[in-house]
């Protein structure tokens, strides 16, 4: 089954969001995983991340966060990033992962973040990053074979 990573800063909003949404579309025939550049290990998603989350129908609430190590990047067919600067992050220590490293978003554009702001702030990272997995769903199901 091929595996997919998403990375955000303490995988505590963005990343656990967008890893619960992509296992809700497409979680029988891909693994998805998320972790972070600095994660803040063991702590469980935002309070606004899983209520963001579950507005939509998706549940993040067992979430817990891990630092992105290399082991786990090593293991992922893809790894979606948030922002340019956790691509930039990851490629300075793992060069040769260049060809699996890409923003989540197609049209190039970081995902801004929550982080410690208001749920609407929240919300709007969401819906971001929904209309990232939306545009990507296609690309995922031929990766899957499906």
């Amino acid at each position: 089954m091929p595996r997919i990573l998403f990375v955000c800063t303490g995988n505590i909003c963005r990343s656990p969001m967008a890893e619960a949404m992509a296992r809700a579309e497409l979680g029988d025939v891909i693994e998805f995983e998320s972790a972070g550049i600095y994660g803040l290990e063991g702590s469980p998603a935002s309070e606004h991340a899983v209520t963001a989350t579950a507005e939509v129908g998706v549940d993040a609430g067992g979430h817990l966060a891990r630092v992105l190590r290399p082991e786990i990047a090593e293991d992922c067919d893809r790894i979606y990033v948030m922002t340019h600067v956790h691509r930039n992050q990851i490629l300075s220590v793992a060069p040769h992962l260049a060809g699996r490293v890409q923003l989540l978003d197609p049209a190039g554009n970081d995902i801004e973040d929550p982080y410690g702001r208001r749920l609407g702030v929240y919300r709007r990272a969401r819906n971001h990053i929904a209309a990232a997995i939306e545009a990507r769903l296609d690309e995922w199901r031929d990766l899957a074979g499906s």
